[in-house]
C-alpha cells in the first residue's frame, strides 16, 4: 500500500513541471511529441523489426505512455525560461526605417515593371538587388546583441475569449470546408494496402497499380507515419481509412495551426500577435489561389495531407524552437528541436530537406558573434542527425528505383510554382524583403533582417540552386524550399504595419488608409493595375477595420468586431471571387465547397468509384477513367489500376517497369479515358485484357471511343451496366 502511495506521489510530482508553462505549449508540445514518438516506433518496427501491421497494433500502447513520459521529461529540465511580457512593454519605441522600405518596395516594382526582360533575367536581377540591400542592412544595423530576449507575449484576460473563439472558429471551417485532391489516390493507398496486408512487411507493396513485386511510387514514403495512424485508427474503429484522414484530422490540424503560429507570432510580434494572427488566416484563406503549391494551399486548405502540416504548422513551432535555443541552449529546446523534426518527418518526407533547413537559418539568423554563440549553432545543428540520417539512406534507395534528381523545373518555374507571377507574389516579396524595416524592437529587427539575408542568399540564391536540386533536393520537389521562413508571419506584419504607427503617432489617422483605398480604387480603372487593385484592396479594408476595431471601447465589442471581419472576409472571399479576391483559396472557383463534415471527394465519382469495387473482382485489375482511378485505391477490397496518372507515376517505377510497358499503361488510361487514342488502341486493349488480367473496366458515356472501347469488352466476354453517368464493364 505504501509502495502505491508513493508510486503516485512520484507521478503526481511529475506533473507539476507543467504548471509554469501555458497550456498552449503544453497542448502544442504534446501533439508534436506524441507523433514523434509514433513516428520512432514505425520506423523501429518498418527498418529494424522487419515488422508488419499487426506488430505495429499490437505494440502500440507503448506510444502513449512514452510520448507522456518524455513530455514530463522534457519540460522538467530547468531552463532559463523568458518572463512572459505584458502585450505594451517588450517593444521599443524605434520607428519604422521608412527609406529602407521605400527601397525594398523599389526593389519589387522592378520585378513588377521589368516585363521586357526575360523571366530569368528579371528573378536574376531583383535576387542580386535584393542581396545587395539585405547585406548592406545586416551590416550596418548589425547581428543581434548578447543581451537580446525573445520574451513571449503574455496572453492577456482580454485576449483569451478572441484567442479561443479563433481556435474553436478554424477547427469548425475547415470541418465544413472540402476539396477534394487527386493526392488522395496516393496517401490513402498506403493505409488501405497495410489494413489488407497485415501480415506483409509495413509498406512493402502497391496499393495503387497492378503488378506482382510492384513496391511504393516512392521510397521516401516509406518514412511517411501518418497514413499508417489513419490505417491504425481505421483498424480500430472498423472504417475505411478515407474517413479518418478526412474527416477526423483535418479539424484537429486545424487548431494546431492556430496554437503553433500564435506561439511563434507572440514571440515575433508581442504587442501585435493576436491581430498577426487574424492577419495570418486571412492571408491563409483569402489570399493565393492563383497557385496550387503556395503557402495558403498547404495550409487549413488541405490539411488532410501531411505536407501542408509541416508547412503550416510544425514550421512555425521548428523556428520558435531554434529561436529559443539560441538564447538559452537548454537541453530542452534542443529536445524538442529533435522531436519537432522527427515528427514533421513523420508526416511528410518533404521535411528530409525542409526541416533541417528551416531550423538551420532560424539558427544562422540568431547567431551572435560570439564562442557561445557559435557553440549552440553547432549543438542546434546536431538536432537534424536523424532526418539528415534518414535522408541518406532514402536517397541511396530512390537513386536505385525512380531518379527525382533529375528532370523538374527550372529556377524561375520553381519561384513561379510557390509564389505565382501576379500579386500573390509581390506581397511575400515584399516581406521577405522590407518587413524587417517596420519591426520596432532592435533585436526582432535584426532576427526579420537575417532571416531574410539567408534566406536570399541560401535558398533564392540562383547559383546554388542547382547544386541543392542535385545534391538535397532533386529538381522535381526544389520548390519546397522556399517554405523555410514563416513568410505568411511576415507578410502579416507587413499588413498591419500601419495599426503599429498609427497606434505610435506616427501617422495622422486612419485617413491615411481612405487615401490608399480611394488610389486603388482608381488605379483598377487601368488594366495593367488590376492585379494591385485586386490584392491592394482587401489588405487596404481590413487594415482599415482593425484601426477601427482598436478605438472601440469595450471587449465584447471588439469581439464581435473582430469576429464580424473574419465573417466578412471569408464570405468575400467565397462569393465575391470575380470582382475583389478573385481565385482567393477558399473561393468556389479553386473548387473549394462548404457543407456538412463529410469526404473531401467528387461526390460522383467517389459513388462511381465505390458501385464499381461492389461489382468487380477483387483478384483482378481493374481500367478506369482517370477521374474513378483517383478514388478506387482508397476503398477497402478495391482492385489495383491497370495505369495511374498517366506518365508521371508510371515513370516513378522504371526499374520495375520498362519503358515500353509504361507507354502502354499511359495509352490505355488515356483510351479509357477519352484523351488522345492511338490508332491501334483497340488492339492494344484486347491484348491487355489478358497481359494484365482486367476483370473490370469503367469510362465516361461521354467518351468518344466509347463504342469501339465496348465492343472489344463484348467480344472478351464481358457484361456491361450504365449508373452515374458511366459504363461498366464486368467479366462473366
Amino acid at each position: 500500500m505504501q509502495q502505491t502511495k508513493n508510486i503516485l506521489e512520484v507521478v503526481v510530482n511529475s506533473f507539476k513541471c507543467l504548471k509554469n508553462f501555458s497550456i498552449v505549449e503544453i497542448i502544442s508540445s504534446f501533439i508534436l511529441i506524441s507523433f514523434a514518438i509514433w513516428t520512432l516506433f514505425v520506423h523501429c518496427i518498418m527498418f529494424i523489426v522487419h515488422g508488419n501491421f499487426h506488430d505495429l497494433v499490437q505494440w502500440s500502447f507503448i506510444v502513449p505512455f512514452v510520448s507522456v513520459a518524455t513530455l514530463l521529461f522534457i519540460y522538467q529540465i530547468e531552463s532559463p525560461q523568458p518572463k512572459p511580457t505584458p502585450d505594451t512593454t517588450v517593444l521599443s519605441e524605434k520607428k519604422p526605417d521608412w527609406m529602407a522600405l521605400a527601397i525594398a518596395i523599389s526593389l519589387v516594382a522592378i520585378l513588377v515593371t521589368a516585363k521586357p526582360i526575360s523571366p530569368n533575367g528579371r528573378f536574376y536581377l531583383f535576387w542580386l538587388l535584393a542581396m545587395l540591400f539585405l547585406a548592406v542592412n545586416w551590416f550596418r544595423i548589425g547581428v543581434i546583441t548578447e543581451h537580446a530576449t525573445f520574451a513571449p507575449a503574455a496572453i492577456l484576460p482580454k485576449e483569451r475569449a478572441v484567442f479561443g473563439l479563433t481556435i474553436i472558429a478554424s477547427i469548425l471551417f475547415i470541418a465544413f470546408l472540402h476539396r477534394e485532391n487527386g493526392d488522395d489516390r496516393i496517401y490513402l493507398s498506403m493505409a488501405v494496402w497495410s489494413i489488407e496486408n497485415p501480415a506483409k512487411p509495413l509498406l512493402s507493396g502497391n496499393g495503387i497499380l497492378w503488378g506482382e513485386g510492384l513496391p511504393l511510387l516512392l521510397s521516401a514514403y516509406k518514412l511517411h507515419t501518418l497514413e499508417l495512424m489513419w490505417a491504425f485508427f481505421a483498424y480500430l474503429n472498423n472504417i475505411a481509412p478515407i474517413y479518418v484522414a478526412h474527416i477526423f484530422f483535418p479539424p484537429l490540424f486545424a487548431g494546431w495551426v492556430v496554437l503553433c503560429n500564435s506561439q511563434l507570432l507572440r514571440v515575433l510580434v508581442p504587442k501585435y500577435w493576436l491581430h498577426s494572427l487574424l492577419i495570418f488566416i486571412f492571408l491563409m484563406l483569402a489570399l493565393g489561389g492563383e497557385t496550387r503549391a503556395g503557402f495558403s494551399m498547404f495550409s487549413f486548405i488541405l490539411l488532410q495531407f501531411g505536407k501542408s502540416v509541416v508547412v503550416s504548422a510544425t514550421l512555425p513551432l521548428l523556428i520558435l524552437f531554434a529561436i529559443r535555443f539560441m538564447e538559452s541552449g537548454s537541453r530542452k529546446e534542443w529536445l524538442l528541436l529533435f522531436f519537432g523534426q522527427i515528427a514533421a518527418l513523420g508526416l511528410s518526407s518533404t521535411a528530409v530537406f525542409i526541416a533541417p533547413t528551416a531550423v538551420g537559418l532560424t539558427l544562422l539568423a540568431c547567431w551572435r558573434r560570439n564562442l557561445l554563440s557559435t557553440k549552440r549553432l553547432m549543438i542546434g545543428v546536431s538536432s537534424s542527425v536523424y532526418l539528415l540520417g534518414m535522408g541518406l539512406f532514402i536517397r541511396s534507395l530512390m537513386l536505385q528505383s525512380y531518379s527525382t534528381f533529375s528532370g523538374g523545373m527550372g529556377v524561375t518555374n520553381n519561384i513561379i510554382k510557390v509564389f505565382g507571377d501576379g500579386p500573390h507574389l509581390y506581397i511575400y516579396l515584399l516581406a521577405a524583403v522590407g518587413a524587417w524595416t517596420l519591426i520596432a524592437d532592435t533585436d526582432r529587427r535584426r532576427l526579420f533582417l537575417s532571416l531574410s539575408l539567408f534566406y536570399f542568399a541560401l535558398i533564392w540564391n540562383p547559383f546554388l540552386q542547382p547544386f541543392w536540386m542535385e545534391h538535397l533536393t532533386g529538381k522535381m520537389v526544389y520548390w519546397r524550399m522556399f517554405y523555410t521562413i514563416p513568410l505568411p508571419a511576415m507578410a502579416a506584419v507587413l499588413i498591419l504595419a500601419p495599426v503599429s504607427a498609427w497606434s505610435r503617432g506616427w501617422l495622422p489617422s486612419p485617413l491615411t488608409l481612405l487615401t490608399v483605398i480611394v488610389v486603388l480604387l482608381g488605379l483598377s480603372r487601368f488594366p495593367q493595375w488590376v492585379g494591385l487593385w485586386s490584392l491592394g484592396l482587401p489588405i487596404a479594408i481590413t487594415a482599415l477595420v482593425i484601426l477601427t476595431i482598436i478605438q472601440i471601447n469595450g471587449f465584447f465589442q471588439r469581439v464581435a468586431a473582430t469576429l464580424a471581419l473574419a465573417t466578412l472576409l471569408v464570405a468575400l472571399a467565397h462569393f465575391d471571387t470575380d470582382r475583389i479576391l478573385r481565385r482567393a483559396p477558399i473561393s468556389k472557383s479553386n473548387f473549394v465547397h462548404f457543407h456538412k463534415p463529410g469526404l473531401r471527394v467528387s461526390e460522383k465519382a467517389y459513388s462511381a468509384a465505390k458501385h464499381l469495387v461492389s461489382i468487380a473482382p477483387y483478384d483482378r485489375s481493374t481500367l478506369v477513367d482517370y477521374e474513378i482511378g483517383v478514388w478506387v485505391p482508397t476503398l477497402l477490397k478495391s482492385p489495383l489500376l491497370v495505369g495511374s496518372n498517366g506518365k508521371e507515376q508510371h515513370n516513378m517505377l522504371s526499374n520495375w517497369l520498362d519503358k515500353e510497358e509504361r507507354e502502354r499503361r499511359t495509352l490505355l488510361l488515356h483510351y479509357i479515358t477519352g484523351k488522345n487514342p492511338s490508332p491501334d488502341a483497340g488492339k492494344i486493349l484486347a491484348d491487355a485484357i489478358k497481359i494484365y488480367q482486367i476483370g473490370s473496366a469503367v469510362s465516361k458515356l461521354s467518351n468518344p471511343q466509347l463504342d469501339e472501347i465496348h465492343k472489344v469488352f463484348l467480344s472478351a466476354g464481358f457484361r456491361f451496366e450504365e449508373k452515374l453517368g458511366y459504363r461498366y464493364w464486368v467479366v462473366q
